[in-house]
């Protein structure tokens, strides 16, 4: 082998010496700022800023730094915010959680008040230092804060560890005027930012400097951040709200003086099992914790379930965002006893590697994101990573999905892009490197892009659809209502069936399921005892619906013993944002009821039928024979809904709401027969 080849090959497989540190003398902490400099830094934030009516308090700077070299980095975090209610606000503490070996080299807050600089204390700075089974936390309190004040806190951490990147929501719980992020490195390693559903006009991303060929001091700035939306018809603010992720590029090989960026999603799938093998390794407690959970199991699909149903059942699910931090080791992630889908993910596959389970992680992008980015291949385009069972190909693992039993997929998943990893990737790219550099040729350049154009070509990733549609209905709900003139006791027939898929495992005994449909569906209706469940999984019982009486020669019946519950009632119109429905239903109601000889509808009900991208609404209501029947479907797609379409979304939901709110009335004939 040519020698070269042989000392390339050392390298890729070590972690270089540290290079000098990142600008170096720089301080980044606004608590290391003099009296004069916070000052000047609050009256640019505050320039022209106005309070907007109902807001407590507002984030007028949150900034990150991050510094980043080979082996180690450190990031300073700077929040600012001005107060305008202390009592309406919660920002006078701020809490934060690293992974457990994390180094807090700087903790502090500060308050403006009029002219003055207020300092905190020792004691406002609390630190709790992780170990192995626990998160560092950081607690910074700004003590005595009043209205009108200007309070900051910074928090500086540091990490021996190449930093491998992190996604960040920009929206937090109250408005933000300016957010920051500063990436500076020692020339040795790139990274890139990248922004998402940013408002037109609101980004700026601008390169300082350039060490070696590449950007070293990268500035991006985002403005004007509202809350993310919040409500049972919000969108998941990774699919909606402003974000931006910071995501590896490629580093600097020093034994040819050029850069090795990743090119091609084979490249990517290099540093990405290195990643993962790093995430993954298993420790004393992963090994202990696996041994315990699969003693006694009979195969390895009961094994399998039995850890996903711990991780799931033992870890509170969080968004990318609220754990603070980077992608933590399973370890980290089993101690913390929380994790992002993609951090379940990883516990789980480490548990099962540890259980030596026949399984291959699955690397897979939420239908909520979007297509796949292929122009920027890395960890960051991946939304989860799932757990495939290969002692039963094609049955995933979503642990991180707590509303999903193991096997099963949820709707933003049906249909999605995924990824696999060839196996030996690391010997493959070894075999490949040594074919490449054993050649006499000495033109560096050329055996690089030579290297990148082959790699490019080789499989060392498959891409593929997971199962299922991303139309598809998941589920479908026939109710039938039926009663008779002078009684409020009606019989109800109720079937649901749901698709293979997530499902809810609670409410499946009879009376249970029968009343939490009821209680969802009439505002004024009692389930009565004695639910029971059909051979064919039809639900029967009954349930108290007020109707009204006749008054006269009129019957106004009560609609929303006909309709229901307002439809959509929930959502509060175009200013609560962006409209999600996270599932695609079918729901159809038959609402009957025997009325005495003579009776008809005084007025005409025509059929409706609304259609909207989100939903379409039938209904028609009619005497029969003896009988009222109101017939109505719905079917709600999914998908999301926002900005200028929100008008149209509102005003397609008032007009299914003013049609089932019309009055139904019934009047009597005069010659006392039927009508209709």
């Amino acid at each position: 082998m040519h020698g070269y080849a042989r000392r390339h090959i050392q390298l890729l497989a070590v972690i270089m010496a540290t290079a000098a540190p990142a600008s170096a003398g720089e301080d980044w902490r606004l608590t290391a700022r003099g009296d004069s400099d916070l000052k000047a830094v609050v009256a640019e934030l505050t320039g022209g800023a106005q309070r907007e009516a109902g807001v407590a308090a507002i984030c007028l700077l949150h900034e990150r730094i991050f510094e980043c070299e080979k082996g180690r980095y450190r990031i300073t975090e700077n929040i600012v915010f001005r107060v305008y209610d202390v009592e309406g606000s919660d920002v006078a503490t701020r809490h934060f959680w690293f992974p457990p070996r994390s180094r807090i080299d700087g903790a502090g807050t500060w308050v403006l008040r009029g002219d003055e600089v207020l300092r905190g204390g020792k004691g406002d700075a609390n630190v709790v230092q992780g170990d192995g089974s626990a998160p560092t936390e950081v607690i910074l309190t700004a003590a005595g804060v009043r209205d009108g004040d200007v309070i900051g806190f910074t928090v500086r951490r540091a990490k021996d560890r190449t930093y491998p990147g992190l996604t960040m929501l920009l929206a937090g719980e109250h408005p933000v005027k300016l957010q920051r992020v500063r990436v500076l490195t020692d020339g040795a390693v790139a990274y890139y930012i990248l922004g998402r559903n940013l408002v037109p006009g609101s980004y700026h991303h601008e390169v300082l400097e350039q060490k070696r060929g590449t950007a070293s001091h990268t500035v991006a700035e985002i403005r004007d951040i509202d809350v993310a939306p919040t409500g049972p018809y919000a969108p998941p603010p990774l699919a909606s709200a402003p974000l931006v992720s910071i995501s590896w590029r490629g580093e600097l090989d020093p034994m040819i003086g050029r850069w090795r960026f990743l090119g091609s999603w084979s490249e990517a799938a290099v540093w990405i099992q290195a990643v993962l093998d790093e995430l993954a390794a298993g420790d004393k407690e992963l090994e202990r914790t696996a041994a315990s959970l699969v003693a006694g199991k009979a195969d390895a699909g009961q094994s399998l379930r039995a850890l996903h149903d711990f991780v799931r059942g033992e870890l509170v699910a969080v968004e990318n965002w609220q754990t603070g931090t980077e992608y933590r080791t399973a370890g980290e992630v089993l101690a913390a006893r929380n994790a992002t889908a993609f951090e379940a993910g990883t516990l789980l596959y480490a548990l099962a590697l540890a259980a030596d389970l026949p399984v291959r992680p699955v690397f897979t992008r939420s239908t909520d994101w979007g297509p796949i980015n292929d122009g920027n291949p890395g960890l960051e385009q991946f939304s989860d990573l799932l757990v495939e069972d290969l002692s039963a190909p094609g049955t995933y693992y979503a642990p991180g999905r707590q509303d999903c039993a193991g096997g099963l997929l949820p709707d933003d998943l049906l249909g999605a892009t995924a990824m696999v990893l060839a196996p030996d990737l690391a010997e493959r790219e070894r075999a490949l490197i040594e074919d490449v550099f054993s050649t006499a040729n000495k033109d560096v350049g050329r055996l690089v892009a030579d290297y990148q154009q082959r790699a490019a070509r080789e499989p060392w990733q498959t891409t593929f659809k997971l199962p299922g549609r991303i139309d598809h209905v998941r589920r479908y709900v026939q109710e039938t209502m039926t009663g008779t003139a002078g009684s409020d006791t009606f019989a109800i027939q109720l079937l649901v069936q749901e698709t293979a898929g997530c499902r809810d495992d609670d409410a499946t005994e009879p009376q249970a399921a029968v009343r939490r449909h009821v209680e969802a569906s009439y505002a004024d209706a009692v389930v009565v005892a004695g639910a029971a469940a059909g051979a064919n999984g039809t639900l029967t019982g009954r349930v108290v619906l007020p109707v009204g009486a006749p008054s006269g020669e009129v019957w106004p019946l009560a609609t929303t013993s006909v309709f229901g519950e307002e439809f959509i009632s929930e959502w509060e119109g175009v200013g609560a944002g962006a409209f999600y429905l996270a599932s695609s239903e079918k729901e159809t109601r038959t609402w009957r009821l025997k009325l005495p000889p003579g009776w008809r509808l005084a007025t005409a009900h025509p059929d409706f039928v609304e259609s909207h991208p989100r939903f379409r609404a039938r209904a028609r209501a009619l005497v029969v024979g003896d009988e009222l029947v109101v017939w109505r479907e719905r079917e709600y797609r999914r998908g999301v809904t926002a900005g200028a379409d929100l008008e149209g979304l509102e005003a397609a939901i008032r007009r299914v709401r003013g049609y089932e709110a019309a009055p139904i009335i019934l009047e009597r004939t005069g010659s006392g027969g039927q009508g209709s």
